[in-house]
Parts: structure tokens; C-alpha cells; sequence
């Protein structure tokens, strides 16, 4: 996190001192005894704060100037260019620090697709792992980016943040709402569309092919699911949040990949015997042990939340955590996912 610090000791222009006062010099300070994602979110929201104060500095400024003349037009002019450049550092923090996303379009069979993307925080010449994050039924990419922040816990990575279109289900039966595809189907709409993008981060990005990852939430991670079955060989590891493997496709589950499955027990859960056969089929394909063994309880998991490790003879152990929640996204989920991908490459 140190080069996040940077801004706040890169010289500033008059103007920028002038507005400095205006962004909240505590979020700074009390961030220190934060998390790592608190920190983050503290940054950004000093950069775009300080961003509109630049911004509002320079409307008066051009105000100002409307009314000027002489050795008085001439410091105005002077100011605006500098405000000016100020804004464009800002910007560029704005995206070094992550803060926002890049849209980016596709048009795949007729329709068109975006994701909302986020770069490493630093290009390399040496190649980046790639995770795509699939939101649940009736949530949006933007939803998805700030409540799995998988790009501020792992900034090394390409972290894809697609969105899904209207789609059927049983509690949304006129797709009012945005999803994905859980089984093949004669369009494979949402297929298509991970193969564009797959083809577009490794054309734009330097990917490294050992290290792509899919995650998601509920519907998200239904169609992670058939991304294992129906693209398994693309895949280091899979992230599966309250989510499960559509009956039709447990026989073509094939690849052996490491998986991460956290499950609720609470109101709005799926039977237990539907989240048994998914990771019965997962051990299964995954080589398994057979005897599972106690893993550490995530950090800020509630009591009575229970992790199990099945070792794997293949190097892809499945990791099952139950909680005593609900149908929910668990705040703690996002950092067992990404520690749990860094330490799995593809086999």
C-alpha cells in the first residue's frame, strides 16, 4: 500500500494548496489504524474530494477571468492552466489508486456487453493474474466491484467485473432483472461473452494463463460454475459464494480445479442436499481426500461458522465454509477468496 501514500507528499501548485484544506485530512490520519481496503477507500475519497475542489477552483476562476484585464488576466490565465493540470494529476490518481474502473463494450451476438474492468495498479512487463467477478441475480458491476473489492485486495491482478443481462429465473420468471446463464442453452449468451473477454484482456493486458480465476455471488456463482464445466481448462481456481452447480451440468464437470465454496446455512439457502452434491461432485473431480480437515475460521466470520479443507492428491483441494447467515455476500468472503487463488495456479 506505501506507493498509495505517494500523493500526499508530491508538491503542490498554489491552486492545490488553496483547495487542499477542503479534503479531509483526517480520513488520512485515521485511516493508519484501518484495513488495507478502509485505507483504500480513505484515499479515494481524499483524491475525489480534492478533485471537485479543483474543479469548483477553476470555475471561479474562469468567472473571474471573464471580468479581468491586464496584469490581472494574465495571473488568471496562469492559474486555470495550473488548475488544469492539477485536475489531470488527480484524474490519473484517480485511476492508479483504482478508484474507478475502465467500461469496457463488446458486441457479442448482436448485444452489447460491458464490464467494468480494473488494471493493475502497476503495468509490468512480466504477467498479471486475471479474475473475473460475476454479480448475483438483479445486482450490477458496479454493485459487484464495490462489495467483493477484489481489485483493491489483490492489486498485482486484472479484476473483470462483468454485467449481466434480463435473465429467467424462478423468483424473476418475466427477467426483469440482470443475470446469467447457469446451463448451456441454445444462445450460450453469456459464454460468448466470457470468450470475448477473455480474448480482449489478453489482448489489451499481459496475462498470465497460469493465474485466471472466476468468482461470484448467487446467480454469479451458478455461471462460474458452468465456466468450470464448460471452460474448465482456462481456470487456475474457482470462488463460489451461496451459489451451486446446475444438475445438467454435474457430468461435465471434468477439470480438476481448486475451489473455494462458502455456503450460508440461514433463511434463503439452498437444502443442504443441494450444496452436498456440489461439492461431492467437485471432490470428486478435484481428487479429493475423502477426510476432510479443519481449517482456521475466516477472520470476523461469525461463531459457528465451520471451514473444512479436503486435501487433493492433484494439487486442487476444495475448501467448503459454511456460516450461520443467510442468502448474503459475508464481508470476510472476499479476502478467503483472493488469499485462497494466490496460492493456486493452474495444474
Amino acid at each position: 500500500m506505501q506507493n498509495r501514500f505517494l500523493l500526499y507528499i508530491k508538491p503542490l501548485s498554489r491552486v492545490a494548496l488553496r483547495v487542499v484544506a477542503t479534503a479531509s485530512v483526517a480520513l488520512f490520519l485515521s485511516s493508519v489504524l484501518r484495513s488495507d481496503y478502509a485505507i483504500a477507500q480513505s484515499i479515494c475519497t481524499t483524491i475525489e474530494t480534492q478533485l471537485k475542489a479543483l474543479e469548483a477552483a477553476k470555475a471561479r476562476l474562469q468567472k473571474n477571468l471573464q471580468n479581468a484585464a491586464g496584469e490581472e488576466k494574465h495571473s488568471l490565465v496562469q492559474e486555470i492552466r495550473e488548475a488544469e493540470a492539477e485536475i489531470r494529476q488527480k484524474q490519473a490518481e484517480l485511476m492508479s489508486h483504482r478508484c474507478k474502473g475502465v467500461v469496457m463494450k463488446w458486441n457479442v451476438a448482436g448485444r452489447q456487453r460491458e464490464a467494468l474492468v480494473f488494471p493493475p495498479i502497476v503495468e509490468s512487463t512480466k504477467n498479471h493474474p486475471l479474475v473475473f467477478a460475476f454479480h448475483g441475480h438483479g445486482g450490477t458491476m458496479q454493485n459487484a466491484a464495490q462489495q467483493m473489492h477484489l481489485h483493491d485486495l489483490w492489486t498485482d491482478a486484472i479484476v473483470v467485473y462483468p454485467q449481466g443481462l434480463k435473465t429467467e429465473t424462478k423468483n424473476d420468471p418475466d427477467a426483469n432483472r440482470a443475470g446469467w446463464q447457469k446451463e448451456t442453452d441454445s444462445t450460450n449468451r453469456d459464454l460468448k461473452f466470457f470468450g470475448a473477454m477473455l480474448t480482449s484482456m489478453r489482448q489489451k493486458y499481459s496475462v498470465d494463463d497460469t493465474q485466471i480465476y472466476s468468482t461470484g455471488f448467487s446467480n454469479g456463482t451458478g455461471f462460474t460454475y458452468l465456466l468450470w464445466a464448460e471452460r474448465g481448462d482456462v481456470f487456475a481456481a474457482i470462488g463460489a459464494v451461496a451459489g451451486v452447480l446446475a444438475d445438467s451440468e454435474q457430468s461435465r464437470l471434468s477439470q480438476a480445479r481448486a475451489l473455494i465454496a462458502i455456503f450460508g446455512k440461514g433463511d434463503g439457502t439452498a437444502p443442504d442436499s443441494v450444496k452436498e452434491k456440489t461439492i461431492n461432485r467437485a471432490r470428486e473431480v478435484d481428487n479429493a481426500m475423502a477426510q476432510g480437515e479443519q481449517c482456521p475460521i475466516p477472520n470476523g466470520a461469525p461463531n459457528l461458522t465451520k471451514c473444512i479443507l479436503f486435501p487433493s492428491t492433484s494439487h486442487t483441494p476444495v475448501k467448503n465454509i459454511t456460516h450461520p447467515g443467510g442468502h448474503v455476500y459475508p464481508s470476510w468472503a472476499p479476502d478467503e477468496i483472493v488469499e485462497f487463488f494466490k496460492h493456486h495456479k493452474r495444474p
